[in-house]
């Protein structure tokens, strides 16, 4: 009975001694199991049940990233991203676009047709007449040679246009004729502009309008300079001499 009564008094002694301690200590040890029995509960929502897929756990808003993914999947069995098929389709364009050329493109050279008029070549008289047959005397050479052009007498410096429309084909300087002009008029036409003087418009390649200016009249080359200073023009119609001045009567502006 004494031994009893002692225990019990040491066990209150003990108690009032550490009964805080104790408190404590079952305090942290509640919050301890509460605290992991939460945890065990989100990891029983979390984790999946034998029986269903995550998206019947969980709810419509994983179904809806499922069905995205599946989208996804859907892609690429496809034959890739989306970004892959850009990236192949621009490839594909450009090995069929053909290369950008660099070089500018060149003017195209009109069609001629034969002139529907014609004007007077310079401002002047006509001095020797054209003469395929007959020969006419040369005062320069002092002999007798046809003539194969016709000599418009005019003052050196006189404008010389040209009779028709045309292209500029050949410009050159030559000791017997002086400076020269060669123009296509179209339709087997050629007209050669000779004894000009230094002062030449045109060359080669040049489109003329009808009138256009093409230099002025010298005194020319030793061919004709006892003649005084004029224009010696000369034309060929498909390729043989021709009258010009018959040919421009037909149609004269």
């Amino acid at each position: 009975m004494r031994k009893y009564k002692f225990r019990q008094q040491t066990f209150k002694e003990f108690f009032k001694k550490h009964g805080f301690k104790f408190a404590v200590l079952a305090s942290v040890l509640g919050l301890s199991i509460a605290a992991y029995s939460a945890i065990g509960a989100v990891n029983d929502i979390l984790t999946p049940q034998p029986g269903g897929t995550q998206s019947e756990q969980t709810g419509q808003v994983v179904s809806g990233i499922t069905d995205d993914v599946s989208d996804t999947s859907d892609i690429q069995s496809s034959g890739g991203t989306s970004s892959d098929n850009d990236v192949s389709s621009s490839d594909t364009g450009s090995t069929d676009d053909p290369p950008a050329s660099s070089e500018p493109d060149e003017p195209e050279t009109p069609t001629l047709e034969y002139p529907e008029y014609f004007y007077t070549p310079v401002n002047g008289k006509i001095g020797k007449e054209y003469s395929d047959s007959t020969p006419v005397f040369s005062v320069t050479m002092g002999d007798w040679r046809v003539h194969s052009g016709t000599d418009f007498t005019a003052e050196t410096g006189e404008r010389v246009i040209s009779v028709a429309a045309g292209i500029v084909t050949d410009v050159r300087y030559d000791e017997a004729w002086g400076w020269i002009v060669d123009v296509d008029h179209g339709g087997g036409l050629e007209a050669s502009y000779r004894n000009l003087n230094d002062d030449v418009q045109v060359e080669a390649g040049d489109v003329l309008k009808a009138g256009q200016l093409i230099g002025g009249v010298g005194t020319g080359g030793y061919e004709e300079c006892g003649d005084g200073s004029h224009l010696h023009l000369e034309m060929k119609l498909g390729g043989q001499f021709v009258d010009p001045v018959a040919i421009m009567n037909k149609k004269t502006a």
